[in-house]
């Protein structure tokens, strides 16, 4: 296993974790008032349950590992466009997990069909 492998998927449980989270605390936040005691346990779940997957993703074939990099480039790209809609933009958190989730979207599609273009 090479600390690439390792890195994406660390950085796909890290971006399953804050898009858990946040998106839990969102959700609880009118009904109760420490929504961040469930967000926190759910979005460890998450984000170590994404990393398992993408670590096993990467033992498979190309077709596994094309999609383990679209996680990984999805992770990064939103990662990296939730940093910056959030503390540069400065818009609210909600918005900028959208805009981040789209972003990403965006970039996992790319790498994916860039993927499937160089094993044709």
């Amino acid at each position: 296993m090479s600390v690439r492998t390792v890195a994406v998927a660390v950085v796909a449980g890290i971006a399953a974790f804050l898009v858990s989270a946040v998106a839990v605390i969102e959700l609880l936040l009118p009904t109760m008032e420490f929504s961040v005691f469930v967000a926190l346990p759910a979005g460890i779940f998450v984000g170590s349950a994404v990393t398992s997957l993408v670590l096993f993703a990467y033992r498979g074939g190309d077709d596994t590992r094309r999609i383990a990099n679209a996680i990984g480039a999805f992770a990064a790209t939103f990662l990296v466009a939730f940093g910056v809609v959030l503390f540069v933009v400065g818009v609210g958190a909600v918005v900028s997990l959208l805009v981040a989730i789209v972003v990403g979207a965006v970039g996992a599609l790319v790498v994916y069909l860039r993927g499937r273009g160089d094993s044709a």
